[in-house]
This record gives structure tokens, C-alpha cells and sequence, in this order.
């Protein structure tokens, strides 16, 4: 047995194959198989005084593990047979480089001046794995990434990189985003991406994030643009983006107002923000009960508010009510600014909500004295 090594030029490259043919022997036969198993691909260019076969008729005792034979290579595999010597093979040899293609299903949603860019990128792998994936972004400081997962995925080692504009390289500034797998992907993977950013209070537009995967073959996929209740979203420039029903989209967002489809990577949109004024109506219940010296009162005020969700409530309250207790549902807390008391809520509402007001107050009943109600007002 005789084993060898033999240092290669870069790839790609062309060589002959060394043949060793023993010396003082009347005749010399037998097989050969070449191969590799790492991500190289291999052609013949000539191939003389050899013969290809079938490789299942390539000997088996030859590759016989337990014996102590090297195992069979598993790529670019080929099997020939020799009748004499010398013979000539002329091989070249080139790395393979990992082909992919990525679907990408995109939403980019705003709610209470919370923008929120969802991706969810599957890529299809093909001819040899892949190690990582490499998105690339603006580099927009307002934009942070909170959130990189997938079944296959690194968390702990994934990176944002930003890199600066260099004018001298012809560089401008971008982000990449760095998506480390566990072990090497072939076939399908899907990776999860979430970036947030914070609009001004008075923002009246918005730019939609680039996104785009590098080194991918082919890159399609849908945008869809949602909002919350009481915002409409109206789109400006366009570029590289067709727009399309969103029920024609695979999934359901809630408040989507607008779906695209791209083919290609270099796509941008612009979308400006029309907030929709508040309409509530209330209606308020006072109830008066009357103890010795005591009067206990209550107001449940009933709100309806339409056209856009708000999250807190004014209610008037006479600077004579020194205690008083706000009862509703998902009350954050409650301020009091001289007779204006500002009750916030957890989370904006629409519909119908009741909120309860009661208090206190000590009068002289023995005297006759005037009590006065329906003093507290929204």
C-alpha cells in the first residue's frame, strides 16, 4: 500500500495524475477510482489507456473500511479500469461554490410610532452547504436589530457589522447582518429576522429598510405594509415593487393595507402617514348616596370612540373632590393637573369602555345643607 500527497496550484486547475507502475513485472492491471470529499468539483480531460466502469464494479474488497483500505471518495467519484501500464489522466479541478436561491416574506408594520420590520427568508441550498448567510441593510442608526433566529441557527454567534463610507474605495455605508448556522445547510433553511425603529411623534413619512441577501442566485418575495387603527399608510416612490391584492398573499397580517411582490433585491418604497382624528362620545351615570355627614358618589362614564384608538381620558374633577378613585379595565395609572385628571390606559382602545369615578365628601345634614352632584365632567 502506498499513499502520497501531491500540493496543487489555486483553483481553478488543471493536472495529470501520477501513476505508479511497478517496476520488473511482466504485466500490470487493474482499477483506479478518483474522487474527493470536500466541496470540489472535478472533470477528466483525458483519460488514456483507461477504460471507465460501472462503480459498483470496482472491486469492494478495496474498499473495505475494517481492512484498513481507504473508504470510496463521495463526490465527483469516477471508476476505471487499466489492462496495462503506463496510463494518462489529465484532471481539473475547481472549487464549488455554494448556490442558493431566497423567498422572503416581509412586513413592515407602524403602531403608536413603533415601526417593526419582520423577515422571514428561506433559502434553497444547492451544490455545496452553506455556513452562513450575509444580509445586507442600510446602515440607519434608528433601525436596531432585536431579533435573529431559525431552526439551524447560531444565536449566540450572530453579529451586526456596520461598515462606514469610504469615498477613496468607492464604498458607501451599509450593514450586514451575520447569520452563523450550527452545522452546514443544504436543502431549504429559513431564517427570522426582526428590526424595530422609532419614528418622531410628528413624522409624517417613512422609508422602507433595504434588504438584501448577499451571494443569492435569485430573490423574490412579497412586502406587506400594515398599521394599527386610525393611521393610513399611502405609498410614494416606488422602485422595483408590483403591487398586488393582499389576499393574494400566503399570510395573514393584521391592519395590511398594502402587499408587493419583487423579483429583484433592489427594491424601495416611501410611505407617507395620514393619522385619523379620535371621534368618542360618553355618556355619564351619577349616583348620589347619602350616610350621616357622609355622601358617597359615583360617576360611570361610558365611552364610544371611533375613527382612531386612543389611550387616555380627561375627566373633570371639581378641586372640592379632594379623594377620588378611577376603576376600568387595563389602567396604567392617572394623573391630576389642578380640576384635570388624566387616566391612561395600558394599551390603545376602540369601541366601548366604561370607566368608573368614585369619591367622597362630608356635608352637615343636621342643618339642612345643599349637597351638590353632577359635578364631574369628560
Amino acid at each position: 500500500r502506498v499513499e502520497g500527497e501531491m500540493v496543487l496550484p489555486q483553483f481553478p486547475t488543471k493536472f495529470n495524475l501520477p501513476a505508479l507502475a511497478p517496476d520488473n513485472v511482466l504485466r500490470t492491471s487493474g482499477f483506479l477510482m478518483i474522487g474527493t470529499d470536500s466541496a470540489i468539483k472535478l472533470q477528466v480531460n483525458k483519460a488514456g489507456g483507461l477504460t471507465q466502469v460501472d462503480q459498483a464494479a470496482f472491486p469492494a474488497a478495496t474498499l473495505d473500511v475494517k481492512a484498513g483500505a481507504r473508504p470510496a471518495p463521495l463526490r465527483s467519484t469516477f471508476a476505471y479500469q487499466y489492462a496495462n501500464m503506463p496510463y494518462a489522466l489529465g484532471i481539473g479541478a475547481d472549487d464549488i461554490v455554494t448556490a442558493f436561491s431566497a423567498d422572503e416574506m416581509m412586513t413592515l408594520k407602524l403602531s403608536d410610532n413603533e415601526l417593526t420590520f419582520d423577515a422571514s427568508v428561506q433559502i434553497d441550498v444547492k451544490e455545496a452547504p452553506a455556513r452562513e448567510l450575509l444580509i445586507e441593510t442600510d446602515l440607519d442608526p434608528g433601525w436596531t436589530v432585536t431579533s435573529i433566529t431559525g431552526q439551524n441557527v447560531s444565536e449566540a454567534d450572530t453579529d451586526v457589522r456596520d461598515e462606514l463610507a469610504d469615498p477613496a474605495k468607492k464604498k458607501s455605508a451599509k450593514r450586514t447582518i451575520y447569520v452563523p448556522f450550527k452545522q452546514a445547510v443544504t436543502g431549504m433553511a429559513k431564517v427570522d429576522i426582526r428590526m424595530e425603529k422609532t419614528l418622531k411623534p410628528d413624522g409624517t413619512s417613512f422609508i422602507a429598510p433595504r434588504f438584501e441577501v448577499q451571494g443569492a442566485r435569485s430573490e423574490r418575495g412579497y412586502l406587506i405594509v400594515a398599521a394599527e387603527k386610525g393611521i393610513q399608510l399611502k405609498a410614494g416612490k416606488v422602485t422595483g415593487l408590483r403591487e398586488v391584492h393582499t389576499g393574494s398573499v400566503a399570510v395573514r397580517v393584521d391592519g395590511a393595507q398594502q402587499a408587493f411582490r419583487f423579483k429583484e433585491p433592489k427594491w424601495g418604497v416611501s410611505l407617507g402617514i395620514e393619522r385619523t382624528l379620535a371621534s368618542v362620545h360618553s355618556e355619564v351615570f351619577h349616583l348620589v348616596s347619602l350616610g350621616e355627614g357622609v355622601m358617597y358618589c359615583s360617576a360611570t362614564i361610558t365611552y364610544h370612540i371611533g375613527g382612531a384608538p386612543v389611550q387616555e381620558f380627561k375627566v373633570r374633577i371639581p378641586k372640592t373632590i379632594e379623594t377620588v378613585e378611577f376603576t376600568g379595565a387595563d389602567i396604567e395609572g392617572w394623573t391630576r393637573d389642578g380640576e384635570v385628571c388624566t387616566v391612561r390606559l395600558q394599551a390603545k382602545i376602540m369601541g366601548d369602555y366604561t370607566l368608573l369615578v368614585t369619591w367622597d365628601r362630608q356635608y352637615k345634614f343636621y342643618e339642612g345643607a345643599e349637597v351638590s352632584v353632577g359635578d364631574v365632567e369628560t
